[in-house]
């Protein structure tokens, strides 16, 4: 619970971006999220500060409970920093104006998709509440990749490029993500899924909202899973030619169907749950990898995992990627470390693929 991290921690700064639909089974309604939430401002003393999002009422509603300070951010007028004219839209980045009391700043950034406006609001409004100059912050907040698989782009021996957001698999995160796709200038946009989580539909109706949401979104789908024929017959019958939706049994037939068919100019969406581990969708493109177990019970994204590693230097390859997407002085990423962690069955087994 967060209340015991908190008291644990004992900030000075609590900062709340919002109250989405995640961890619905933990918190089945929003206001019961936003009540956990709140409690992170209670262990704030007198003293500390409270940045708080004007654009969403239930964050609003926490100040009332707060006994420090409170700043706000958003796109409303009245907040202590404000943005405007923001902008990203595939190839280029999130961009945007923000407003103090007493100055404006342009502020650009590596990151893709507008639903980090929040994230940049409140990393702003916290430095310049610790003295740190309004431009001095957006300059810093400009050196910042794009998080690992949250949005990450990734560019492919094919030439194609990926956008990494297999780290989680709410509603709320794949509709961000869906409309990053649908926005973007590309040759082709491909949508690559297994699914989402936090929706109170079964998996099966899920496959048909995904299938709907496809056949406006994407020029290409690839559905991953049990289900993922329902997907497709509900991509054709909404518009999508039979030959543009397939489905996938296991991530080992998709990622060889991918590594076959991408070519320069295509946009992909790598979107699912975290425990379907779609990264080795990602890694595969780049050549053979070590694991492709069916399930799995390590909750974190592929790239820490050294079972996975692969013949290859993985993270070579990813560097050169970010130094293509970002210039030349991209970094390394330090070194996966091994995880332990008990497994289930590695199946080997190649995906059937069906058509319609």
């Amino acid at each position: 619970m967060i209340i015991r991290s908190a008291r644990l921690l004992r900030p000075g700064i609590a900062v709340v971006l919002g109250v989405a639909g995640t961890h619905t089974r933990v918190f089945p309604t929003l206001d019961d999220t936003a009540a956990e939430k709140a409690r992170l401002l209670d262990a704030l003393s007198p003293e500390g500060l409270a940045i708080l999002n004007a654009d969403d009422p239930r964050v609003v509603r926490m100040a009332a409970r707060s006994r420090s300070r409170v700043k706000t951010f958003g796109h409303c007028a009245g907040t202590d920093l404000r943005a405007d004219a923001v902008s990203s839209k595939w190839p280029a980045r999130l961009s945007l104006r923000v407003h103090t009391k007493s100055e404006t700043q342009f502020v650009r950034t590596n990151l893709v998709g507008e639903h980090w406006v929040n994230s940049v609001l409140a990393a702003l409004l916290a430095a310049i509440s610790c003295g740190i100059p309004l431009e001095a912050a957006a300059r810093g907040l400009g050196r910042v990749r794009p998080f690992m698989a949250r949005i990450q782009p990734v560019l492919l021996p094919s030439g194609a490029t990926i956008l990494r957001d297999e780290a989680n698999g709410s509603l709320d995160t794949l509709n961000a993500a869906l409309q990053v796709l649908r926005e973007s200038e590309a040759v082709r946009r491909v949508l690559v899924v297994s699914g989402f989580s936090d929706s109170r539909t079964n998996s099966r109706n899920r496959l048909r909202e995904l299938g709907n949401i496809a056949a406006r979104t994407a020029g290409l789908a690839v559905f991953i899973g049990e289900h993922g024929r329902n997907a497709v017959r509900q991509a054709v019958a909404s518009g999508m030619k039979p030959e543009c939706a397939l489905s996938f049994t296991d991530l080992h037939g998709a990622a060889r169907y991918l590594k076959s068919e991408l070519r320069s100019g295509d946009l992909v969406l790598l979107k699912g749950r975290g425990n379907d581990h779609l990264s080795r969708v990602l890694f595969a493109q780049f050549g053979d990898i070590g694991c492709w177990k069916t399930n799995c019970r390590i909750r974190l994204v592929c790239d820490v995992c050294e079972d996975l590693r692969p013949a290859f230097d993985l993270d070579s390859e990813l560097a050169r990627s970010a130094a293509y997407l970002y210039g030349s002085a991209a970094s390394l990423s330090p070194s996966p470390k091994k995880l332990n962690a008990s497994t289930t069955t590695n199946t080997g087994t190649t995906g059937s693929i069906n058509q319609g």
